[in-house]
């Protein structure tokens, strides 16, 4: 797959499924994986986009590179499915969950995960991605910039 190649998450199918968490999150938000070196974005002007590669220089502000790193996945997903206590004791206060299947996973192959500091957490079924999304109010507040893609 070239690098830096973009594609809409706006299509109909994944529209529907990606509708219902936008009012969860910011303007904008950006998940990297750096072991997939895969990049996923919601931006207010451009919707849902999918990008492989890393993001170029001066893409994303210094501040929220910071913020991603990589975390520990935890081997019991029970824990994140069965204990809700146990979920806001793991990404603080302000949590917000949202889990949702996108059915067409080979417009995203072999994701696995991504993660802010506050906890993202994507899980590969077989057939479907599973996404846990815990993002707390200083995430939030951290994010509250609008980002502008050229």
């Amino acid at each position: 797959m070239p690098m830096y190649n973009t594609y809409s998450f706006t299509k109909s199918d994944f529209a529907a499924m990606l509708q219902h968490i936008v009012d969860l999150i910011p303007d904008w938000m950006f998940l990297y994986d750096p072991a997939e070196d895969l990049v996923v974005y919601h931006n207010c002007k451009h919707g849902w986009m999918f990008r492989a590669g890393a993001p170029p220089p001066g893409d994303v502000p210094i501040r929220l590179r910071e913020l991603l790193e990589p975390i520990v996945v935890p081997q019991d997903w029970s824990i994140l499915e069965n204990n809700a206590r146990e979920l806001q004791q793991m990404s603080g206060s302000g949590v917000r969950e949202v889990r949702f299947r996108l059915l067409a996973q080979d417009m995203i192959p072999r994701y696995r995960w991504c993660s802010f500091r506050q906890k993202v957490f994507w899980q590969d079924e077989g057939g479907g991605v599973k996404l846990i999304l815990c993002i707390s109010s200083e995430i939030r507040s951290t994010l509250a910039d609008p980002l502008c893609y050229s």
